[in-house]
C-alpha cells in the first residue's frame, strides 16, 4: 500500500535541503521548480492541493526529457495536513 502521508528520507552522508519556487518571468503567476537543482533527499513546500497538481503536472513535463532520466520526485500532504512537500526520492 502506498504512503499517504511525506515522509523526511534518510540517506548516509546527504543532508536534506529545503528548496523554494520562484517566479519566473514571462506569464503573469508562471513558476519556476528547482527540480534540476535537487539531489536525493532535498525538497520545497507548496501551500493547497490545488498547487500540489501544478508541481504534478510539470513533473510529468520534466519527465518527458532524457537527460531526466532516473530521477523520482513525490508529491505527498504532510502530517498536519496543512502543506504539501516536493520531494527528491533518487
Amino acid at each position: 500500500m502506498p504512503k499517504l502521508k511525506d515522509e523526511p528520507c534518510s540517506l548516509p552522508g546527504i543532508e536534506p535541503r529545503q528548496h523554494s519556487v520562484r517566479l519566473s518571468g514571462g506569464f503573469k503567476g508562471q513558476k519556476s521548480y528547482p527540480f534540476k537543482a535537487m539531489v536525493a533527499g532535498d525538497y520545497f513546500c507548496v501551500l493547497s492541493a490545488q498547487d500540489a497538481v501544478k508541481v504534478r503536472s510539470a513533473l510529468r513535463t520534466f519527465y518527458r526529457s532524457p537527460k531526466n532520466s532516473g530521477r523520482h520526485f513525490t508529491v505527498r500532504p504532510t502530517a498536519a495536513g496543512n502543506e504539501w512537500i516536493c520531494r527528491r526520492k533518487v
